[in-house]
């Protein structure tokens, strides 16, 4: 076995240099065509090659084929990723195409220069009669891994890409097609065959496909409604009802594309080589675990962020102290109270926002230590918000403690324009910086901050780390990485950051910084991730579905532990013909349904238009709502932290589709708007507005408990779709009699009053 997280891939780096360095007259030679040949590797593996063809195949100890090349597997050429800009002010407003491609490979001997590593070479064939080089590795890592490395020997003449090409496994899936799950934060779409991903950290996008808005949105703000597949967090790891997964160990900008019936094409823009590993099982939740163990498990969330709910709130100290009393009043169990504006806000021209400042604002809240030791004594803790960007405040009339725009500019701890000055970019009427996380100055800096402002001062114990998208491409950064290359990193590099700062201080790890941007390796650097800006609304574009298919495949490709606005964040109030979305308090609380059993923390948002749209602290019958489910988070504080115990030391989902428990069920795998929390609780949201009744299919064979009715349904091994009543306030819940989990000893937890 390997250290987690560790991708020994060029583990004979002299051997790739020799196989690089061979003249191309020997590769023609070694190329001429012959059968097969089988190498046995360690751990039961097996490679058939076949030279020329480049016909390449690696089995399980089993049997089952887990990776397929042909000729086609090495591929180069150019496209339009250095053509002009495409990406502005966080979102892709032209997605890069490709326009050159090289026609297949020839490939020449094989060596195993030792019993796990499996390697040989070929040429690609380009345009103009020129060749490019590669070499390929495969070095078997575990008893259910297989990494891999293809490296070029030089750059395409001309190119600006390399990809993989490799076979779709049909032939070894369930039901004869190899669907595709996970991807990151992909919040649309469940089952990716048939799509192309783009591996750019994005915004999301307002409305994702949902008409009319997105249309609008488009026009407004050009890239600004995204598409079905754009995120955040993209994540090149995946698995396959072919019972396998891969990962690509990568930072550069490309695309995933699932759209070729018989392969699938991984591409970075700007690589020269390609890293990844295949995992296979005998299970999709062996594939599943042995993804996330291979790229990093996720460490469990502190135990106090599971006491209550993370209560947003906005207003300064006056009106959060008036919330806090009277939800403390209707006995709302409360972990934390978020604060965004703990920075202070003003007046711009746009409206009131927060001030990019990250220094405690004793002017908006005056009574802040004051009213932290309050809290302190009831088990409540501070929660604040950061991000890696500062504003330059100087045309408007604030006061500042600190002004880290004009210490950061004087100390060039910002990433700069192609004229050596600061790049600003705009928000409305607000400039701000974005500081250089590849100038180690500016790290450091940055950290000092989080450890005396936030930590410190603020007593913050957990906060939103926003943003890590918007690097833009004609950025200059200290290191002299090109922008286009470290435009993915920077997300990684916002995680790391953090978690080095906290790493310094006493009681860092419980702190709990939650984040939407990732990429590479981030989930292993994250404690908490939430889905990001969803859509006051039910639906599946951007609305509170979305939210659920975000947590499903994000738990398929490493990123285990979830959580989202409850009520969603982006309102949209404009003038006709745009639709309005603004929600309402059956919208809220539909949303409080499926946080208490979805997601490992409860964390409601007061939404960018907190005076227009329904909050918690309305009535004292949304208050009670809200009790009453987060008492239902706290009942199941136990069973979550047993799940996240799992996820951090196997890689086991938390918020789990059905096709994890019941893979041989076609009507299990497409089921995308239920979810299981661990095995035992299967949940059914309400993702329509009116709605009284629920359909729900229950996997078989089983036995379910209906939370509220107390009534059990009984289902064979192709389950049953049943009709239960789901009023607001009781939503479709059902509990598996199964061994370890007593179903009505639960239920009685979770609704002792029924």
């Amino acid at each position: 076995m390997v250290a987690k997280g560790v991708y020994p891939y060029t583990q004979h780096p002299y051997l790739m240099a020799a196989i690089l360095m061979a003249a191309p007259a020997l590769l023609l030679l070694l190329a001429a065509p012959a059968a097969a040949q089988k190498y046995s590797l360690c751990h039961g593996f097996t490679v058939a090659y076949a030279r020329g063809a480049c016909g390449v195949r690696v089995a399980a100890p089993t049997g089952r084929a887990v990776f397929e090349a042909d000729s086609s597997f090495v591929e180069v050429g150019r496209g339009t990723v250095d053509d002009g800009a495409f990406f502005q002010d966080g979102n892709v407003v032209r997605f890069p195409k490709v326009v050159t491609v090289s026609d297949g490979s020839v490939c020449g001997a094989a060596a195993q220069p030792s019993p796990c590593v499996f390697a040989f070479r070929g040429a690609a064939a380009v345009a103009g009669g020129a060749a490019v080089e590669w070499a390929a590795e495969f070095a078997v890592q575990t008893d259910a891994r297989v990494g891999f490395n293809v490296t070029l020997a030089a750059p395409a003449p001309a190119g600006n890409y390399m990809a993989l090409r490799y076979k779709a496994l049909d032939g070894e899936a369930m039901d004869g097609v190899e669907d595709v799950y996970g991807m990151g934060l992909q919040y649309s779409v469940w089952n990716l065959r048939g799509r192309e991903v783009p591996l750019i950290v994005d915004e999301g996008g307002v409305g994702r496909g949902l008409e009319p808005l997105s249309a609008v949105e488009d026009l407004v703000t050009p890239g600004g409604a995204g598409t079905e597949v754009t995120s955040y967090a993209p994540a090149a790891r995946y698995i396959t009802t072919a019972l396998r997964g891969i990962l690509f160990d990568q930072l550069n900008i490309g695309l995933a594309s699932f759209t070729d019936p018989a392969y699938h094409r991984i591409l970075y823009w700007h690589a020269t080589s390609i890293t990844g590993a295949v995992v296979t099982g005998a299970t999709l939740m062996d594939a599943a675990e042995r993804l996330t163990q291979a790229s990093g498990t996720m460490r469990a969330v502190p135990s106090w962020m599971l006491d209550g709910a993370v209560v947003g709130v906005v207003g300064g100290q006056d009106f959060v102290d008036k919330q806090y009393a009277f939800l403390k009043a209707a006995g709302v169990p409360m972990a934390g109270v978020w604060m965004q504006d703990w920075v202070g806000q003003h007046a711009f021209p746009e409206g009131t926002r927060l001030l990019w400042n990250w220094q405690l604002n004793r002017a908006h809240y005056p009574r802040w230590d004051a009213m932290v030791d309050a809290w302190a004594a009831d088990g409540v803790r501070p929660v604040i918000y950061l991000n890696p960007y500062v504003a330059n405040l100087t045309a408007f009339n604030v006061s500042l403690r600190e002004n880290q725009f004009e210490e950061g500019t004087a100390k060039g701890y910002f990433v700069k324009d192609k004229a050596g000055g600061v790049y600003l970019m705009k928000s409305v009427s607000i400039e701000f910086a974005t500081v250089d996380l590849f100038n180690p100055a500016a790290r450091r800096w940055y950290m000092n901050i989080i450890q005396r402002n936030l930590v410190g001062e603020a007593r913050g114990a957990a906060w939103m780390h926003d943003f890590g998208e918007y690097l833009p491409f004609d950025a200059v950064l200290h290191d002299g990485t090109p922008a286009v290359a470290a435009h993915n990193a920077f997300a990684l590099r916002w995680a790391e950051l953090v978690e080095a700062a906290l790493a310094e201080v006493p009681h860092g790890g419980d702190v709990v910084p939650f984040m939407r941007a990732g990429a590479g390796a981030s989930a292993r650097h994250t404690r908490l991730f939430w889905m990001g800006d969803q859509l006051l609304s039910y639906d599946r574009h951007d609305g509170l579905h979305s939210a659920l298919l975000g947590l499903l495949n994000g738990g398929l490709s490493g990123i285990s532990f979830g959580h989202s606005d409850i009520g969603g964040y982006t309102g949209v109030d404009a003038p006709a013909p745009v639709p309005k979305y603004l929600r309402d308090a059956e919208l809220l609380c539909r949303w409080i349904e499926m946080s208490a059993f979805s997601d490992v923390v409860m964390r409601t948002h007061p939404s960018n238009l907190p005076t227009a749209v329904a909050q918690v602290w309305d009535s004292n019958a949304t208050a009670q709502f809200l009790g009453k489910f987060v008492r239902i988070h706290v009942a199941l504080k136990g069973y979550k932290q047993a799940l996240m115990a799992a996820a951090e030391a196997r890689g086991t989902p938390v918020t789990r589709p059905l096709l994890l428990h019941y893979p041989e069920s076609a009507a299990a795998r497409g089921v995308d708007d239920q979810f299981l929390l661990g095995a035992s609780i299967l949940v059914a949201p309400a993702f329509q507005a009116g709605v009284a009744t629920r359909e729900v299919y229950l996997p078989g064979p089983g036995c379910w408990l209906h939370l509220w009715s107390r009534v059990w349904t009984n289902t064979t091994g192709g389950g049953a779709t049943v009709a239960v009543p789901a009023p607001v306030g009781e939503p479709a819940v059902f509990l598996l009699h199964a061994p370890g989990f007593d179903a009505v000893a639960m239920a009685e937890r979770l609704a002792p009053e029924k």
